[in-house]
């Protein structure tokens, strides 16, 4: 690689972003590394993101036009136009922080590691607040070097692209690619390269900013009740179970990915259900019984928290009316509140038939 090139590509993607996509670029270009280069792909905008970026970035960042390909071809797309030693994805309404990429890559630099994952922060657009994703924090519990899924099954948690920072030598010897015309087309693909990495760095330090959207176009996870967004979250996860099987030694990974589909995945899509008719129920009920069946995961559901084992017995166990009841919960303090709830108004019989969760034969 030639000294005028830089050594760490930056792919980003947008799709009608151009209210967000100032900070995302501003968030890249104006790292404490600063041997980047920037690669959008527009994946055919027609709120004119394209030609805004491109006259006000002349020359400082590399602008793809293409016709609404869909995210994982975009990227891919960013990729193979990519010349960087390093590379890192970046979602145009995110943002990263200001030594994110510094930090990855001393870390791979010191590690020899293929690549290098950090914490993120959610930045609710509807209130301004910020606080440390969830999920991040189970994927990474404590900051490594050298260390494998194999030895830290909890990174099945740790399944997005963009907080990440990829030896790019590794990352095509891989044969990473994102699944064409498939969202959440991140969980496969990261656990692809999680499986063939020889080593990985995880950090505790704060490397990406997640944006929660306030109004205007969703973002894939936003749009949670949509049933090709679930289908296609089913499918992604389907592939992932095949990626496991095809390699040995992934017992421990397997139970892992079990809780967190549960935990996770599928969890958050059914706890937006509230608000859907009970012919719609059904049908969503049907779909997410079939894919528990087909990857055996009833004896997972009692291991789960205790509102996440109400809500899952409530909708799977077809009392539809408690169902309800519980997802118009807020949030915040949930268990609390179910325990109230409970207490209030419900009898010592319906108390107990709700939190005895048990499974026999596939069925609650």
């Amino acid at each position: 690689m030639s000294d005028n090139l830089a050594t760490l590509s930056v792919v980003m993607v947008g799709y009608n972003v151009k209210q967000y996509v100032v900070d995302a670029v501003e968030s890249v270009l104006n790292q404490q590394y600063r041997r980047l280069e920037l690669i959008f792909v527009d994946d055919g905008s027609d709120d004119g993101t394209a030609d805004f970026l491109m006259k006000k970035y002349d020359g400082r960042i590399t602008v793809i036009t293409t016709n609404r390909v869909g995210l994982a071809a975009a990227r891919n797309i960013g990729v193979a136009k990519a010349g960087g030693d390093y590379l890192a994805f970046v979602d145009a309404d995110d943002m990263v922080t200001v030594d994110g990429y510094q930090r990855m890559i001393n870390s791979l630099n010191t590690s020899n590691s293929d690549m290098a994952a950090g914490r993120v922060v959610r930045l609710d657009d509807r209130n301004g607040n910020r606080y440390v994703s969830r999920h991040f924090k189970k994927g990474i519990k404590a900051a490594a070097k050298r260390v494998t899924i194999y030895s830290r099954p909890e990174l099945v948690y740790d399944s997005t692209a963009w907080n990440k920072v990829y030896r790019m030598s590794f990352y095509k010897q891989a044969g990473a690619e994102f699944p064409v015309g498939k969202l959440y087309e991140d969980i496969p693909t990261v656990l692809g390269l999680y499986l063939r990495a020889q080593s990985v760095d995880l950090l505790t330090d704060i490397v990406y900013i997640w944006r929660l959207r306030d109004g205007g176009y969703v973002s894939i996870t936003q749009d949670r009740l949509n049933k090709n967004n679930i289908s296609n979250r089913l499918e992604m996860l389907d592939l992932s179970y095949k990626k496991l099987e095809e390699n040995q030694g992934t017992d421990q990974i397997v139970a892992a990915l079990d809780y967190k589909v549960l935990n996770q995945d599928i969890y958050v899509h059914i706890a937006d259900l509230g608000d859907a008719s009970k012919n719609e129920l059904a049908e969503y009920r049907n779909i997410f019984i079939e894919f528990i069946g087909r990857h055996n995961l009833w004896n997972q559901l009692p291991k789960l928290p205790l509102f996440q084992r109400v809500v899952y017995q409530t909708f799977l166990g077809k009392k539809d009316d408690l169902f309800y009841k519980f997802t118009k919960i807020g949030h915040a303090n949930r268990i609390k509140k179910i325990l109230m709830i409970l207490k209030m108004l419900y009898s010592p019989i319906i108390v107990s038939t709700v939190l005895n969760i048990g499974v026999k034969n596939g069925k609650f």
